[in-house]
């Protein structure tokens, strides 16, 4: 219980962290979609360029942006939306996140059957060439 609630610390830290590293590149989502509208020979006014900048809650300040961001996370489990592929980030969520418990379980699962031999066999011949070298190979 002690080291759940020190969790909570660690990923606030770890979720402003993360924030502050989306919101480092200069401009948001609504400068580039307006400049790209400008480069293609759009008119985009004034007015329509301030209507998508609150339409997208950019003209917000960091702080308000930052805790709408997370409250959307924590008490409605949506993660926003994806301006690069056009639909809700929960979905490209859904479609990697089974690849990549598959990879992961592969990964355990090799590291297992390479790991659990050698350290049966460094166990029964301890101090011999091969646990010195399976030694010396872990530290690797």
């Amino acid at each position: 219980i002690k080291r759940l609630f020190q969790l909570i610390p660690i990923l606030f830290v770890i979720s402003v962290v993360a924030y502050a590293i989306i919101e480092l590149p200069p401009g948001d989502f609504a400068d580039f979609y307006i400049s790209s509208l400008r480069a293609t020979g759009v008119t985009v006014l004034e007015d329509e360029a301030l209507r998508i900048k609150e339409q997208y809650g950019f003209n917000a300040p960091i702080v308000e942006r930052y805790w709408r961001w997370l409250e959307n996370i924590i008490f409605h489990g949506n993660f926003g939306y994806s301006f690069e592929y056009q639909k809700p980030v929960n979905e490209i969520i859904a479609e990697k996140l089974p690849l990549s418990i598959g990879l992961t379980l592969g990964a355990l699962i090799i590291s297992w059957a390479i790991a659990i031999p050698i350290g049966i066999y460094s166990a029964i011949y301890q101090y011999s060439k091969f646990d010195y070298f399976f030694t010396f190979i872990g530290f690797l």
